[in-house]
């Protein structure tokens, strides 16, 4: 493992802008509001991106974490994986009840 280099917080806005890409690395938009991303697990950084975009990745974590016992058997990045591939697979061609009513709505 390579030597660990600490960042103390009096240089942490240097690092920020000397570490701040063209566009944030999740939302792929420009970073309007960059913060230094750390695992709170780990504490090491992980990056640079948008302030919007890490409050998001904290609600998901914050989500994961008060998942049962039995729903945590993979680690949070593979099962955002799975729930990516989930997402991008073909619907079913039958409407469900909810959709049926906000339909009839309009």
């Amino acid at each position: 493992m390579s030597k660990l280099i600490y960042v103390p917080q009096s240089r942490l806005p240097d690092w920020r802008a000397e570490h701040t890409p063209e566009v944030c690395p999740i939302s792929k938009q420009p970073i309007l509001n960059p913060v230094v991303d750390h695992s709170h697990e780990t504490h090491m950084i992980r990056g640079v991106i948008d302030s919007e975009i890490n409050a998001f990745e904290g609600r998901i974590a914050n989500a994961y974490k008060k998942l049962s016992k039995p729903m945590k058997v993979l680690p949070l990045a593979d099962l955002l994986e799975s729930l990516v591939a989930y997402l991008r697979q073909p619907e079913t061609r039958y409407l469900h009840p909810k959709g049926f009513t906000d339909i009839s709505k309009q």
